[in-house]
């Protein structure tokens, strides 16, 4: 069943939500879908394949707005820190800060381009 970009930041708010489960894997799979929501969402934005990989769509979006192109590669870097820096520990509201971000950078994308 196809999804839509959207689709991974209900899922990152349902999973914020869920209270029975407090752990850092939580807060790295919220990281992991916010950025998808943002990545996704942008490249449908964008009008590009949906082949491009995460720099093609940073690069062309810094083209339109440098701004914005640097706050998707922030989130594109905190997605891999929460992927495969296993060592690292996510400092608490980290998830909730991230979501909040990406939901802004989502209305920037709508009204600066």
């Amino acid at each position: 069943m196809p999804v839509s970009g959207d689709a991974f930041l209900r899922f990152a708010d349902w999973l914020q939500e869920q209270e029975s489960c407090k752990s850092e894997i939580k807060t790295r799979s919220i990281v992991n879908r916010a950025y998808y929501t943002a990545f996704h969402i942008t490249k449908n934005f964008l009008s590009m394949d949906e082949r491009a990989n995460h720099h093609e769509v940073i690069n062309q979006l810094k083209t339109r707005s440098l701004y914005l192109g640097d706050r998707l590669y922030y989130f594109f870097e905190k997605r891999k820190d929460a992927d495969y820096k296993l060592h690292y520990q996510f400092k608490p509201g980290s998830a909730d800060r991230m979501v909040s971000e990406i939901k802004e950078f989502l209305k920037d994308l709508e009204t600066e381009i």
